[in-house]
């Protein structure tokens, strides 16, 4: 927690390659004390995670440490502002859990009414065309920030509109290239999983789409309005799961990636 808010001012302040960068530090970390303690087992890779965090959490620190100084000194406690944040937060927090639910669900309604052969491909498929995903959030930190600017209404649209067609754009880029590198991916990755090209293929063209709502939906946090972005996400969440139980008996694994 505190290692995330401390990130938060290093966004802010656009100083995105350190906050990546420390992102890859705390890899780093990870691995290597996951392999020094790999005897251990379980207990080895937890604590390999917790020093990890622990450790790129007072890199965050130290870095904004006196931001950190100067928000202290201003601190004041209002009830009023307290709870219009705690709503913000809420739904803000329920989107974000939203998409962690919709992957969830996903392969477990799959288990359910498919196989595990087919489970198993779909979270092949899944996260190589979710790579697509890296774009809008990436671009999408810096349209939060610049949308949180004191800047007048009418810039902020042409730059949102601007954004939106570049993230498209790569996207698009993004989507071709992986489609098209697809075969080779899977034949030198996961080669028992060779003929799930189609799936990434289908999925892939819903992560173009869900490039564009990442951006608006960075656009309403920018603007203190998450209520937005909340009823399709919602909507979405039900027809996604409707269609998985109506398509996957018919349909298998297309059925679900259609979903």
């Amino acid at each position: 927690v505190f290692g995330n808010i401390a990130r938060s001012f290093l966004q802010a302040k656009y100083k995105y390659h350190l906050a990546n960068l420390l992102g890859l530090v705390y890899v780093i970390i990870t691995l290597i004390v996951v392999i020094l303690l790999r005897n251990y087992g379980a207990l080895g890779i937890i604590l390999g995670y917790s020093i990890a965090y622990f450790t790129i959490t007072l890199l965050y620190i130290n870095l904004v440490k006196s931001d950190i100084k100067n928000l202290l000194r201003k601190v004041q406690i209002k009830k009023s502002s307290i709870k219009a944040y705690l709503k913000k937060a809420m739904i803000t927090a329920t989107v974000a859990l939203s998409f962690s639910f919709l992957a969830w669900i996903d392969s477990t309604i799959l288990g359910w009414l498919s196989t595990f052969e087919n489970v198993a491909i779909y979270n092949i498929a899944s996260p190589i065309a979710n790579a697509i995903s890296l774009i809008p959030t990436s671009i999408g930190f810096f349209l939060l920030s610049r949308t949180s600017d004191s800047l007048s209404n009418r810039t902020k649209k042409v730059f949102f509109f601007k954004t939106i067609r570049i993230c498209f754009t790569f996207s698009l880029l993004g989507a071709i290239v992986i489609t098209s590198s697809s075969f080779l991916i899977i034949k030198y990755l996961f080669q028992q999983y060779i003929g799930s090209e189609p799936f990434i293929a289908i999925l892939i063209l819903g992560m173009i789409f869900y490039s564009i709502y990442h951006l608006i939906y960075t656009y309403t946090l920018g603007y203190l309005h998450p209520e937005k972005a909340f009823t399709p996400i919602i909507f979405a969440a039900i027809v996604n799961v409707v269609l998985d139980i109506i398509l996957i008996p018919h349909f298998g694994l297309y059925g679900i990636c259609f979903a």
